[in-house]
């Protein structure tokens, strides 16, 4: 009789997982954010994929409006989860973009066409016997995480921060043992 329930229970845990409807986070790649990626000419990798800066590209939440910057025209615009991803069509209104702290860097990805959002997190593998804090301290940066048993940390970089110097600049930490800059590309959206 527990046979014949676990599996009932198991076919229905099936049956409910199946209608789970799936949303499609693929962007399609317009040649606009394929230029500008390449226009950077900041490549890095992350998550074992190889990213290309995407020159004025941003990212904002979302706030329920659909226009993002209203006030810039932009030559690009998509959205990936809650966020409103946008290229503005000017090099004016590029460096404008530049002095907001209010939104997040954004990648292309070379090898699944897909665009990911820099939230400005570090991922380091650290050496032992060298402490989280005192590399964030030293990088003035914030140490969000720090999973001690496995030698990682997780640090976020402070609004005017530079992401790309300071993730070189760990590299070359005698504490850390690699580095990366956190790439979110796939983002769920519950219904």
């Amino acid at each position: 009789m527990k046979k014949i329930f676990l599996s009932l229970l198991i076919s229905i845990s099936g049956i409910s997982l199946a209608d789970t409807p799936t949303i499609d986070i693929s962007i399609p790649t317009s040649p606009i954010v394929i230029q500008r990626a390449n226009d950077s000419g900041i490549v890095f990798n992350s998550n074992n994929s190889m990213y290309q800066l995407i020159l004025g590209g941003q990212a904002v939440v979302n706030q329920g409006n659909n226009s993002v910057n209203s006030s810039y025209k932009n030559s690009w615009t998509a959205q990936n989860g809650p966020f409103q991803l946008s290229i503005p069509s000017s090099a004016a209104n590029n460096s404008a973009l530049l002095t907001n702290s209010n939104f997040y860097q954004i990648a292309y990805n070379q090898s699944t066409g897909r665009v990911g959002i820099i939230i400005g997190d570090i991922i380091a593998k650290l050496k032992p016997h060298y402490t989280a804090l005192a590399i964030a301290n030293n990088y003035n940066l914030s140490l969000s995480s720090h999973f001690e048993r496995i030698n990682i940390a997780i640090f976020q970089v402070k609004p005017g921060q530079d992401i790309f110097t300071i993730t070189n600049s760990l590299r070359n930490h005698p504490g850390v043992d690699s580095v990366e800059i956190d790439v979110v590309e796939n983002l769920n959206m519950p219904n």
